[in-house]
């Protein structure tokens, strides 16, 4: 059982302490007898009490919600761990304040999209974010990522032989997943996926 000290430690990780409040401690339950094979949708009304919806404040914000917080990177290189980013044209990025990414030329619209997910991902320096061009993929990103998707959950049990799909979110978040088996849980999207614990069971 997550405790609710665990799950406001989560929360609070992941930048979510203002948009998913605990009920009795816990996130909100998913519904019973969801079948074999089941794909989690905004569509679904029995879902609703799952998404939320949150806008980022400021790039460390939307780090948290959506990538990789700059001090997690740095822990892994300090340890050893091997961090690569994509190689960005700087060159082709954009000298503008305000953009709009299908109006760009295609060698800087991939060059926003490398710089995004360098941003995003990997360690920020500061004061390369405050000076154009990086000001300006910055202010794009969060433009992009208002009415940010989020679902949560207290607990996601995958039994053996089943699968739960998921879509219509940039992060899940979990008290406890607990997968048996041959069960599988599919991302059809890059989707972030935090819990407070991941077990995978022999069937």
């Amino acid at each position: 059982m997550t405790s609710q000290e665990n799950l406001s430690r989560l929360l609070d990780r992941c930048g979510l302490s203002g948009t998913i409040k605990l009920k009795n401690g816990c996130l909100p339950e998913l519904p019973e007898n969801l079948g074999e094979h089941f794909h989690f949708t905004m569509d679904d009304s029995r879902l609703s009490g799952n998404y939320f919806k949150t806008t980022p404040k400021d790039l460390n914000h939307l780090k948290q919600l959506a990538g990789v917080p700059s001090e997690t990177i740095e822990n892994a290189v300090n340890e050893g761990k091997d961090h690569r980013l994509l190689s960005v044209s700087h060159h082709e990025l954009p000298t503008e304040k305000e953009f709009k990414l299908n109006a760009l030329p295609s060698p800087s619209q991939q060059a926003v999209l490398d710089a995004s997910h360098n941003l995003l991902f990997g360690h920020v320096d500061t004061g390369l974010i405050k000076a154009m061009p990086y000001s300006a993929v910055v202010n794009y990103m969060l433009s992009e990522a208002k009415d940010l998707t989020v679902f949560a959950a207290q607990n996601l049990i995958v039994k053996n032989g089943e699968t739960r799909t998921f879509k219509d979110a940039a992060t899940l978040v979990f008290g406890k997943v607990e997968i048996h088996g041959t069960g599988q849980i599919v991302i059809e999207s890059q989707i972030k996926l935090v819990a407070d614990s991941i077990q995978y069971l022999a069937s």
